[in-house]
């Protein structure tokens, strides 16, 4: 390839990135574009932005799936399938799912803040590789499915039904990230050749005006 050719590509994707990552900023979005993926989880009733975490000592990064070299390869769930219902015990959670996928370069959770999406885009529950998406709006006045996802500890159940069955996960991982730091984790969080695995998202840390970041919760089959 011609080397100014190439020099001009990369010039073209690095400015349409930033054009959209400032589109999304100025829309309230929460998350930005990496790879052609982007999602956005907003408060139904405000804006909602990601700066700067909680807490110093808040759990920022995602940890990476380990694959030992004598485990045997994964296997579909018999129950695979489209998600139909998210349940999450410790938290009460029992919601509907509803397919959802990027349009205009934004994915949006269902508008019933009592349901969430899953990005169909992204694998089916308890398929034996990749990365099911799924996020929800979080109300700061209640009533959002996920609104306490960040209470989620390591071992916690999740639960997904299916038309052919029920899929259950462990957590395995509970974090929150800056918009910065989402911009990095999207190929993290989109993974198609890892072990299948649930990735839950959602708005975090109300200020009064907008939400400051996202929670974000990963999950293996158990």
């Amino acid at each position: 390839m011609d080397p100014t050719s190439s020099e001009q590509e990369g010039t073209a994707r690095r400015r349409g990135r930033g054009a959209l990552i400032a589109l999304l900023a100025a829309a309230g979005a929460v998350l930005v574009v990496i790879g052609g993926l982007s999602l956005v989880t907003t408060d139904d009733e405000e804006p909602a932005a990601l700066a700067e975490p909680r807490s110093p000592g808040t759990h920022r990064t995602i940890k990476e799936p380990v694959t030992r070299l004598d485990e045997a390869p994964p296997v579909a769930d018999p129950a695979a399938g489209a998600p139909r219902v998210l349940t999450v015990p410790h938290l009460g959670i029992t919601a509907a799912v509803r397919q959802i996928q990027v349009q205009g370069g934004i994915l949006t959770p269902p508008a019933d803040a009592t349901e969430v999406g899953w990005d169909i885009t992204t694998a089916e529950p308890g398929s034996a590789y990749g990365s099911t998406v799924i996020t929800g709006h979080t109300v700061h006045t209640g009533g959002g499915a996920v609104n306490e996802l960040d209470d989620l500890s390591m071992g916690d159940a999740v639960m997904v039904a299916t038309s052919k069955g029920r899929i259950e996960y462990d957590v395995t991982d509970v974090v929150e990230l800056t918009k910065q730091e989402m911009v990095r984790a999207i190929p993290k969080l989109y993974r198609r050749e890892v072990p299948g695995r649930i990735v839950l998202i959602t708005c975090t840390d109300w200020n009064g005006f907008e939400y400051l970041a996202n929670t974000v919760v990963v999950a293996e089959p158990a």
